[in-house]
């Protein structure tokens, strides 16, 4: 576990609750380099603001073309496999990389530090709570420590380095959660150029695969109804070989009338679960009652092709056909039928001109 926390590549100490200021000869008992949290990673910071980052990797955004090279950074998500039948190639440092690919879902928290300062070596934040609990300091000592902190440490020669500056007070500061700390910094300072995101990868890569057809929603969706746990998991991969994007209503209807699939041990994924997030996965669904995530009619900004609704409506009529069959079984196995010498049949028609 990592308890540091870094601002511009130096690390970051915190006065300490309680702080000893007369110790001058141990500052451990005066600054701490813990964050005081359970993440693996350190805390990386930056002065930007979300809105600044997000404005600065939008300017560095770029448009993926054949054969480039790519670098992956810690952020992305995307599936390295699904570049082996494409002109792109993958290296291992970024240098030699067109576009580094990162994921787009990036999350920031802020915060704000009463004061700031650093020397050569450190940045040196207090904050106001930390400020009133000090040891160590006569009255009149506390009365100049109240009046003017950092002249206080300055004077007492209370840090590391060797020359002691104020970067100033109420300092707004972003933290880059998890592996956005390894990625964000690099196109800050100037490190990474150009990026794309993984979904305009995602994209770039669907584009140059095949629609699904009426025969492959066939076979697939045998498969996935199959007792067979490893042959629904075949079929759940099979999807990764297609242009989802420009069927997600389609696909979203086939995996979402499904909720056991979530039990198949390929459902976790990368493959499967980038296919989730292009078709804008939400959760399942009951036919025909119950189909809010799957239509997800009050998200205005779906458009959907005439190929997709005319394969989602083949779709919805073998899962229709299924539903009236079942319930027609359930009356036979009731005995409804038989008693009373009932035949029940039914037509879907798929010509919308009758």
């Amino acid at each position: 576990m990592s308890d540091k926390t870094y601002l511009n590549g130096k690390e970051v100490l915190f006065l300490i609750y309680g702080a000893n200021l007369a110790d001058k000869a141990t500052l451990s008992s005066i600054w701490r380099s813990s964050k005081n949290n359970y993440s693996s990673r350190p805390d990386i910071l930056t002065l930007d603001s979300p809105k600044d980052i997000e404005k600065k990797l939008n300017n560095l955004r770029t448009q993926i073309k054949d054969n480039q090279v790519l670098f992956f950074g810690k952020t992305s998500k995307y599936p390295r496999f699904k570049l082996s039948d494409s002109s792109l190639k993958r290296c291992i440092k970024a240098e030699k990389a067109d576009i580094v690919i990162i994921d787009s879902d990036i999350s920031f928290t802020k915060t704000v530090y009463d004061e700031l300062f650093e020397d050569e070596l450190y940045y040196y934040v207090l904050n106001s709570w930390t400020c009133t609990q000090i040891k160590g300091v006569g009255y009149s000592e506390k009365r100049r420590w109240d009046a003017d902190h950092y002249g206080f440490i300055k004077e007492e020669n209370l840090f590391y380095g060797t020359e002691l500056k104020k970067v100033g007070s109420n300092i707004p500061v972003t933290i880059l959660n998890g592996k956005a700390g390894e990625d964000i910094p690099k196109f800050l300072d100037g490190t990474y150029t150009h990026l794309a995101y993984d979904q305009d990868l995602d994209n770039f890569i669907n584009k140059k695969m095949d629609l699904i057809t009426k025969d492959d929603i066939e076979s697939i969706c045998d498969m996935l109804d199959s007792p067979d746990w490893p042959t629904k998991g075949i079929g759940l991969k099979m999807l990764c070989g297609y242009n989802v994007n420009e069927t997600p209503l389609t696909i979203r209807t086939i995996i979402g009338t499904r909720d056991f699939l979530c039990n198949c041990s390929e459902w976790k994924s990368v493959g499967v679960q980038q296919v989730l997030n292009s078709i804008k996965f939400k959760g399942f669904g009951y036919f025909p009652m119950s189909m809010y995530n799957i239509l997800q009619s009050d998200d205005k900004t779906q458009t959907y092709s005439d190929y997709d609704k005319d394969l989602c409506k083949h779709v919805y009529i073998k899962e229709a056909n299924k539903y009236i069959e079942d319930k027609i079984a359930l009356l036979d196995r009731q005995g409804f039928l038989t008693t009373f010498g009932l035949t029940v049949k039914y037509e879907i028609n798929e010509d919308n001109s009758d």
